[in-house]
C-alpha cells in the first residue's frame, strides 16, 4: 500500500490523487463490494479432525465406545466428566445421570465449582448420544433451549459435528461446548482409562456400573 495515500487521504483537494493512489480493497468498498472477513471459520473442525484416524488404536477405542448400549453410553458419559483436565473428583464438581424417562430432555447435569476461595458453583447440563454420523444443528439446539440462566452446556457424542451445528455455536456465542469422538479418547487416554486399543476393564466395569440415576424432582433445580 503506498504510503502517500495515507498522506494525501485527509487532504480533500488532493482526493481524485488520493483515491488513484488507493489500494484495490479501498476502490471495491467504495463501490459497495465489502468482503467481510468471518475469523469464527478457523474455529470450525472438520470431520477428519473430530475423529480417530483410520486403523489406529484411538478408532478401536471408539469402536468400542460405540458397541455400548445407549444407557450404557449415558453411564460412561457421566464417568468420563471425571477424567476432564483439572477436575478432582469428589471435589471441584458434581454430576448425576437422569432417569431414562420423563428426563427433561437431557441426560445428565450437575455442578463444577471453582476452587477456594472464590468457590462458585457454576451448573451444567448434558447430552450424551451414541451417534455414527454427524450430529446436526438441531440436536444441539435442543440442548440450548434447556439451559436456564447462567447454566453451560457438555454435548459428547462418539460422531463428529456438522459445520453447521458448530456455526451456530459460535456465532451465536452459545455456552455450549462440544466433545466428538476424538475428544473422548483423548480425555481417556489423559486420564489413563485405555491401555493400547482398549479400554481398561476395571476402569469400564466401574464407569457402568454406577448407580447414580437422578429423578424429576432432582432435575428441576437446573431447568428453567
Amino acid at each position: 500500500m503506498p504510503v502517500e495515500w495515507l498522506r494525501q487521504r485527509p487532504l480533500a483537494a488532493e482526493f481524485d490523487r488520493c483515491n488513484a493512489l488507493a489500494p484495490c480493497v479501498w476502490k471495491l468498498a467504495q463501490r459497495g463490494q465489502v468482503h467481510r472477513r468471518q475469523l469464527w471459520t478457523s474455529r470450525i473442525r472438520s470431520q477428519t479432525d473430530q475423529l480417530p484416524g483410520p486403523g489406529s488404536a484411538d478408532e478401536k477405542v471408539l469402536g468400542e465406545i460405540l458397541a455400548l448400549t445407549p444407557d450404557e453410553f449415558e453411564k460412561f458419559v457421566v464417568a468420563l466428566i471425571d477424567k476432564l483436565p483439572e477436575i478432582v473428583p469428589g471435589l471441584t464438581h458434581r454430576v448425576l445421570r437422569t432417569q431414562m424417562t420423563a428426563d427433561y430432555g437431557v441426560d445428565f447435569f450437575g455442578t463444577f465449582t471453582l476452587p477456594r476461595p472464590i468457590a462458585y458453583e457454576i451448573e451444567f447440563v448434558g447430552e450424551a448420544k451414541r451417534y455414527s454420523n454427524p450430529v446436526s444443528p438441531d440436536k444441539v439446539s435442543r440442548l440450548v433451549a434447556r439451559l436456564g440462566r447462567g447454566q453451560y452446556g457438555l454435548f459428547f457424542t462418539t460422531s463428529s459435528y456438522s459445520d453447521r451445528a458448530q456455526k451456530e455455536v459460535i456465532m451465536d456465542r452459545y455456552p455450549v461446548r462440544l466433545f466428538s469422538g476424538r475428544d473422548i479418547v483423548d480425555i481417556l487416554r489423559e486420564g489413563h482409562c485405555v491401555a493400547g486399543d482398549r479400554l481398561r476393564r476395571d476402569w469400564k466395569e466401574a464407569a457402568l456400573s454406577a448407580p447414580d440415576i437422578a429423578g424429576v424432582t432432582g432435575l428441576v433445580p437446573f431447568i428453567a
